[in-house]
């Protein structure tokens, strides 16, 4: 596998200046590094095309053809979307989860984390993680879904602030009756977001819980068939288009009641679960 061109090149033939303009920078970048894995290099030239291209819309118009990656074939596959890129993901900020200063803990995260928060992986039992979080007295405690609602059953203090449950690709979105659980037992709010497999994050919820506002800079959201479909931005190790994010649902352009204009998702309640994706990265 050889990869025929990159950024500095196209633009060299093309006889101008790339563009500066983040948006397309990240399509550009995305683009150079999925040529460069087994699964993309025959459409090397189509990537190459798209990518000396001055506007998003040009870029993905380009890419129309790029049919979806299923999620169970892609986790089996990974090896195929394996790209040069050997930089790690800078470790997630703590603004990411809480905008102020809070400290804040992490239950079996899949992905590093900034300090001060402190990450709480395991493999101990939830009950005895517990006892370790009671004695970190954190403001915000992070926990995939499960985790979260197993949590219930131990002996862990509520946080002081919130609660928040994070989704990967392929997990359940929490559903109304474990909502209530946690809100019985912890009597503090509760939010999702969606992380990517890097930890990257995808979306928050709406702070009046209609929906979710997604992070555009990181990905870039479509639907075909009821089914999301994202392309990550930061997981350039495997980059991939058009991934199957395992979540079905709509997306909405129009302003959120919050007054938030981004792009908003709606996921549908009930999904499929596949407790073997839950919380994984890809490495």
């Amino acid at each position: 596998m050889t990869v025929t061109w990159s950024l500095s090149q196209l633009f060299s033939q093309a006889g101008h200046p790339p563009e500066v303009n983040a948006d397309v920078e990240r399509w550009r970048t995305l683009l150079h590094w999925a040529a460069q894995t087994p699964y993309y290099w025959r459409q090397s030239g189509m990537f190459a095309e798209a990518a000396v291209r001055d506007s998003v819309t040009a870029i993905r118009s380009e890419l129309n053809s790029i049919k979806p990656v299923e999620l169970d074939w892609f986790l089996k596959n990974a090896a195929k979307f394996r790209s040069g890129y050997t930089r790690l993901v800078a470790p997630q900020r703590c603004s990411s989860f809480w905008e102020t200063k809070a400290k804040i803990a992490l239950v079996r995260p899949w992905f590093r984390t900034e300090e001060p928060a402190r990450s709480f992986p395991g493999p101990e039992p939830l009950s005895k993680t517990a006892k370790s979080i009671n004695r970190f007295e954190p403001d915000v405690l992070v926990a995939p879904t499960g985790h979260l609602v197993r949590l219930v059953r131990t002996a862990v203090e509520p946080p002081r602030r919130a609660l928040i449950a994070i989704q990967s690709p392929g997990m359940n979105m929490i559903r109304e009756a474990d909502r209530e659980l946690l809100w019985q037992r912890f009597k503090v709010p509760l939010y999702q977001q969606l992380r990517g497999f890097q930890g990257e994050l995808l979306a928050t919820e709406c702070d009046a819980q209609v929906g979710f506002h997604a992070n555009e800079a990181t990905a870039h959201w479509e639907v075909r068939r009821q089914m999301l479909l994202y392309t990550s931005f930061v997981d350039l190790r495997h980059p991939v288009l058009r991934l199957a994010s395992g979540w079905s649902g709509d997306l909405e352009t129009s302003r959120c009641g919050c007054g938030c204009l981004s792009l908003r998702i709606f996921p549908y309640e009930r999904q499929r679960y596949n407790p073997q994706l839950a919380a994984r990265g890809v490495a």
